[in-house]
């Protein structure tokens, strides 16, 4: 199951779900600075890929 459809609809704020995920994360032995990093270099990857 992908964690992020869990969230589609579900009317909590965007804050919410961010402290949902990093608690999953984090409960799931994630790195939470690692993911932070991740989600930033996809972020940055397809923002550079939109602007090409």
């Amino acid at each position: 199951m992908d964690v992020l459809s869990l969230y589609s609809g579900s009317g909590r704020t965007s804050a919410q779900q961010s402290t949902d995920l990093l608690y999953w994360f984090r409960v799931s032995g994630w790195d939470i600075d690692d993911a932070l990093d991740r989600a930033q270099s996809h972020f940055e990857a397809e923002f550079e890929a939109r602007l090409s």
